[in-house]
Order: C-alpha cells, then structure tokens, then sequence
C-alpha cells in the first residue's frame, strides 16, 4: 500500500464523491513502473531517480467512484527499455509474470547510454495475486541474458520469451500447476553474420505457431511449434518471411488469426505506419495486405473488441529533454479503421494527448473508453507518471477521441498495462 496516497492524490476530478462521467468497463488493472529513469534519460542519460522510489507492479482495483479506487503495490524490478511485452497473466487470473529486461540501478543519476550500462537483466519472476489484491513473489526463473518479451499461449501452459542471448534467443518456458516448468530455448535461425535482434513474440490464437519482429532487418517471422513423440518442442521458420519497414514495433494477430498488424516506427523524425501481414497458415505464402500512415513514432497499439477499429499511441519528440529542437510537448493517438475480412487499414485521424512516451493504450471492454499511459509529465515532480482516460466515439463517418477531464496519478515509468475485464 506504498503507493496509495501518491495514487490518489494525482486523481484528476472535480467532485470525487460522484460517479465518473463515463463508464471504463473493467474489473482491475495492471501496470508496471520503471523507477530507475525517464523516457528522456534515452537522449541525455539523466535518470532523474528518486532513490526512495522503487520500480513496481501495482494493482488497482477499479470503482466508478474515485475515492472507491483502491491499489495494492509490489517492488519488482523491471524496465522501459524492454519490448511492449514485459508483463503477463495466467489464463485464471491468479498469477502475474514480470520480466526483468534491465537491473535496477542504484546510487547512479547520470550515463552516457542507458542501453549499455544498466546491467542486463536475467529474471522472470511469477507473483500471486490473492482474492483480496495483495500480491506477493511466489517463483523466480531464468530465460538467457535481457528477455525483452514474453507472451503467454491461449491455452495457458507455455510462454513465449524474446531474450538477447546469442543463441537462445527464443525460448518456450512450461508453466504447470502454478509453477514454472521445463524451458526450451532456440536461435532465431536468421543471417547471423551481422547483428540481428528479435524484439516481440506474438501467439497466434491456435497456439500452433507464433510471430517474431526483428529489428534491424525490418522483418516479421512466423514459427511453427511442433512436438517430438517425447514430447520435446520443436520450432521451425514457416513459410516467407515478410519486410514490413525500419524499426518495428510490438504487434497483435487479429481474433481470427488471419492477419498480424504492428506499427512501425521508420524515420523517427516523420510519421511511421501501421502495417497488416496476411497469414497464410496453409501454405506459409505470408504477405502485407495494407499500410497507412499514423503519427510519429509508434510505439503501442490495441484493438477493440468489435475488432473494427484500432488505436496506435505515437510518441513523437515527447520523451525528448524540454528544449531539445526535437521536443513536443503532446504526443498523439491515431484512429485506423479495420476491415476485418480483407485486413485492409484506412487511417482515420490523429488526435494530440498530453502523454509523453505513451508506451501503452488500451481499450475497455465495450470499447467506447481508452485508457492511455504516461511515463512521465512535464512538471516539477521527479515521481510523476499517470493513466490518462479518454473516451473513443466510433462515428462511422468521423471517429474521434475526447477527453473525460479524468487523469490518475502514478509513479513515474509506467511502460505496460494489462486490464482484467
């Protein structure tokens, strides 16, 4: 309960004995706090830490009346620097899973590179979350050196983990009976001739195959998953793989599997895309569909429930130092419409937030509320962060965002929401 007042007392709304304004459908959240530094500290290297902060899981659960919102906290270490993928939930509910893609620093304000010299992390970490909220560290294991993405199958019993280690890039980790089983890890299988990093492991919904962005080459690659008559997994590339643009980013398959869709970032100085791939699961005959450009610097993107319409959050210069000729003061969350049968995208708009480095956006579960996350604000506080609220209009002529007047204060780093609807 650490962090509770500081939760609370950033609430934005003018009465708080009334119910909000708006009605965000979901049971509780999840979100994952980064202590150890700012988005800025990726240009400038100042961490701007408050040493009696720690990095933190934190879960709230929600009330439609603010002063009803209650939260409960655990220290974990993790980090921003990771893929969109840092945190999990098992398939009932109970259990949370954090990776640790970078150590916590300590007793350091000031590095040339935040990449290079935070230590890199190693742990992956399941954690209980009781009937009452209160959460508590139940199991630790090891992947390989910096897991940056983990992604839990449908079924529920196997992780898909991204780590840098040379080799065992992808790895396959059991999870039974509550507890951390046997772990298969596998290289890439690309050119290694040159470095080639994997970002992002994606499920496909029949847990049969899974995707994997890469970054330098622009690529997605799709896997199949086998398994031996003992049982042992095997994974293969399968089919072509697809160039989807500079510097991709974490994507999603669509409900029905047929298509993967990811933002991709290009020219960070110009507006990036949003990409659709098809998958052929037949054949393995992949190829992109449709692209449309949204705003600069995608870094997150969900679809609504309906699964007609999807929200990419753009950063553009707003994780930069104040004064940087790169700066903005706002970054901006782009409409694209989805045309779920032939996976065409057609932008829709972009409209500004007041977010900086909004690493996360997400819908509720009727899809007319969005919340948005903020890793920092531009204001004198050094533990600053918060979830921003904002309600989406699905007009079919001109879909928009609008604001609800309704912020939530947190510490600062926020880099991954999960919401339980």
């Amino acid at each position: 309960m650490k962090y509770l007042a500081l939760l609370i007392s950033f609430i934005s709304f003018p009465i708080y004995s009334q119910n909000l304004p708006f009605d965000f459908d979901v049971k509780q959240m999840l979100i994952l706090s980064d202590a150890d530094m700012v988005p800025s500290s990726m240009i400038d290297g100042k961490l701007k830490k408050n040493e009696k902060i720690q990095d933190s899981l934190t879960l709230i659960l929600w009330s439609d009346i603010p002063t009803q919102i209650k939260t409960k906290s655990l220290a974990v270490s993790n980090s921003m620097l990771g893929g969109g993928k840092s945190m999990e939930i098992s398939s009932n509910g109970e259990f949370l899973f954090v990776i640790e893609t970078k150590e916590k620093g300590v007793g350091i304000q000031q590095m040339k590179d935040v990449n290079s010299e935070f230590l890199d992390g190693y742990n992956i970490y399941s954690i209980k979350k009781e009937t009452n909220g209160y959460l508590s560290l139940t199991g630790l294991t090891q992947a390989g050196k910096k897991p940056v993405s983990i992604d839990l199958n449908n079924r529920g019993d196997k992780f898909g983990i991204i780590t840098e280690q040379f080799g065992n890039e992808i790895c396959i980790l059991d999870w039974t009976n509550n507890v951390f089983g046997k772990m298969f890890s596998f290289p890439h299988g690309l050119n290694t001739e040159k470095k080639i990093t994997a970002i992002d492991l994606t499920w496909h919904p029949s847990d049969e195959y899974f995707a994997v962005t890469f970054k330098e080459t622009g690529q997605v690659v799709f896997y199949k998953l086998e398994n031996t008559d003992d049982g042992l997994p095997l994974i293969e590339v399968w089919g072509s793989m697809v160039n989807v643009g500079n510097s991709p980013s974490t994507g999603m398959f669509s409900k029905d599997g047929k298509y993967f869709i990811l933002p991709v970032q290009n020219d960070m100085k110009k507006n990036g895309a949003l990409v659709s791939v098809a998958f052929d699961q037949k054949l393995g005959n992949h190829k992109m569909t449709s692209t449309v450009e949204v705003g600069q610097g995608p870094i997150g993107m969900d679809i609504n429930g309906a699964g007609d319409y999807i929200v990419v959050s753009c950063a553009k210069g707003s994780y930069f130092p104040v004064g940087h000729e790169s700066w903005t003061m706002e970054s901006a969350l782009s409409i694209v419409k989805y045309e779920a049968e032939t996976g065409v995208l057609k932008a829709m708009g972009n409209f500004p937030v007041e977010a900086i480095y909004p690493k996360v956006v997400a819908f509720d579960r009727d899809g007319d509320v969005l919340v948005v996350s903020s890793c920092d604000y531009n204001d004198i506080s050094e533990i600053r962060g918060g979830l921003e609220f904002l309600k989406f209009i699905a007009d079919p002529e001109k879909p928009r965002i609008e604001k609800t007047g309704f912020k939530m204060g947190t510490t600062k780093g926020i880099h991954s929401i999960l919401l339980i609807k």
